[in-house]
């Protein structure tokens, strides 16, 4: 019997030895730039790509992020409550188990414990989630949030990490994020393209390719008859034009793709753009990795494959906002979901031979809410996945408080240099435009023609010719139609004609010193 227990003691002791060596190896890390440091599990790897936006570290049943937030117009608790409220309004998908304050190394934290089912398309689904949120002072806050494919809530090894967490001094700066390319990886991803769409991409959207213009007219492509006599108004042709189709809505496939060959018979490339304004109790982005909408999806590539003829198509875009389903902010703050939604269809139609397809991927100017687990760069998909860039911003106008009037140079400038240093991809403004609301629209567009050659990355410009109703129909409250006026249809006449009249300009002083070369010759 003593021989027994002693046996049972000393397996005990070696069960629990084991289990404890198990999570009791770690490893250190600290953020100078934005101060802090914690122990990690030594079986996660550091991801440090997004160091000055997030820290990964990950092993294969759990990923832990962490994040810095400056507060500025926020309180901490307004943090802590807008971060939350999107998902935890989704009582359908998600289940929320916890949420308190707590006081964690003498700081003030608030904890919230949720999970959701697994999704089917997602492989070693990490679908319990645990976050805390400490608030360092009234302007700085910082988030450990940690997601696994189990509940790990209780687990000493993975709880180590935010009892670990220290605040420390700044030092150094920020680096900057970089998604660059290699030439092996743009070309693979060009490889799959067929000859026709090589051809758009060289000659709208290589490195000397001038600005070419395109229009959002709500009539088309199915009326073109409004385009029509804007064109004849401008004295010149737009070349793109911007088609909304809301997925799972009203209007078929076969209905789309007539939209398409419409278009192109007319000599219009189009920017197809996917969406759903699916705010139903559940969420569209998990039913799709549910694969509850694969048929859908095959049709719909199988129908783009057919048509043949280039399309721009642009999947979820503006993500980073939360008024869009796709946003992190309804699916628990976790920006994978929205990747691999995307991921996934991209697949789809490559499987089904759409190799007329560019993908452009196109976050909004700015993140709301503008919360570091929300930046731009943590929806990115991956370069494999992406041929264009998007760009959107507006001169909302100042109809609705707390916006202002800005100009073009205030909305773009910015953020041309942070994509044109992030991305390899060519850039494109997908749809942007100017309220009346505010200034003087004419000179705003007259402003823009001015501007636009100090951004030559920028291939493609899409006007929004339409209008954001405050009573629809009735109370404009953005109105961006480019012909609302006399005058402000003369200043973009002007402007592109004059653009023009520089880009024959360019083109005649290089054939004459070809030609003058040839004669020295």
């Amino acid at each position: 019997m003593k021989r027994a227990m002693m046996g049972l003691t000393l397996l005990c002791a070696i069960f629990f030895w084991g289990n404890t060596a198990a999570w009791a190896d770690t490893a250190s890390y600290t953020n100078p730039v934005l101060g802090y440091t914690l122990t990690y599990p030594a079986d996660m790897q550091a991801d440090t790509s997004l160091e000055n936006i997030c820290t990964v570290f990950r092993n294969q049943e759990c990923q832990i992020e962490v994040y810095y937030q400056p507060l500025q117009a926020s309180s901490y608790l307004s943090y802590v409550n807008y971060s939350n409220s999107g998902f935890l309004q989704n009582t359908v998908d998600h289940q929320n188990r916890w949420t308190g304050k707590q006081t964690i190394n003498g700081h003030t934290a608030q904890v919230t414990k949720w999970n959701r089912a697994k999704l089917k398309a997602i492989e070693n689904d990490l679908n319990y989630y645990y976050t805390v949120d400490f608030r360092k002072s009234g302007t700085e806050a910082y988030s450990i949030f940690i997601k696994s494919n189990r509940d790990i809530s209780g687990d000493a090894k993975y709880m180590a990490v935010v009892n670990s967490f220290q605040f420390t001094q700044t030092s150094g700066e920020n680096k900057d994020v970089s998604f660059q390319e290699t030439a092996e990886q743009r070309q693979s991803r060009v490889s799959r393209l067929n000859m026709e769409t090589k051809y758009l991409l060289d000659t709208y959207f290589s490195d000397d390719a001038p600005l070419t213009w395109g229009i959002f007219e709500p009539t088309a492509p199915f009326d073109l008859s409004k385009l029509l006599k804007l064109e004849n108004q401008m004295g010149q042709r737009f070349k793109f034009i911007l088609y909304y189709h809301h997925l799972f809505g009203d209007v078929p496939i076969e209905t789309v793709v007539k939209g398409l060959q419409t278009a192109y018979a007319n000599g219009y490339i189009t920017e197809l753009t996917l969406q759903t304004g699916d705010y139903n109790s559940d969420n569209a982005m998990y039913d799709i990795l549910n694969g509850e909408y694969d048929s859908y999806f095959t049709r719909y590539a199988q129908a783009i494959a057919k048509f043949e003829h280039p399309v721009l198509l642009r999947f979820g875009n503006e993500m980073n906002g939360d008024w869009c389903i796709y946003s992190a902010y309804h699916t628990g703050k976790d920006t994978e979901i929205y990747k691999k939604c995307y991921r996934y269809i991209h697949e789809i139609f490559t499987e089904n031979g759409a190799n007329n397809v560019l993908w452009v991927w196109n976050p909004n100017e700015k993140s709301f809410p503008n919360f570091t687990w929300n930046a731009m760069e943590m929806y990115y998909p991956g370069n494999e996945y992406v041929d264009i860039i998007g760009l959107t911003g507006y001169n909302t106008g100042t109809y609705y408080s707390g916006e202002s009037w800005r100009s073009f140079r205030q909305i773009y400038s910015g953020l041309y240099q942070k994509y044109e240093a992030m991305f390899s991809q060519p850039l494109m403004i997908t749809e942007f435009g100017c309220s009346s609301i505010g200034g003087d629209k004419a000179a705003w567009i007259a402003n823009m023609f001015q501007e636009l050659p100090n951004y030559p990355a920028i291939k493609v410009a899409i006007w929004w010719n339409g209008c954001d109703w405050a009573v629809p129909g009735e109370v404009p409250a953005r109105p961006y139609w480019v012909n609302e006026t006399e005058q402000t249809l003369n200043s973009f006449k002007q402007g592109w004609a004059a653009q023009t009249a520089a880009l024959k300009a360019k083109e005649e002083a290089a054939k004459a010193e070809q030609q003058k070369q040839e004669e020295t010759v």
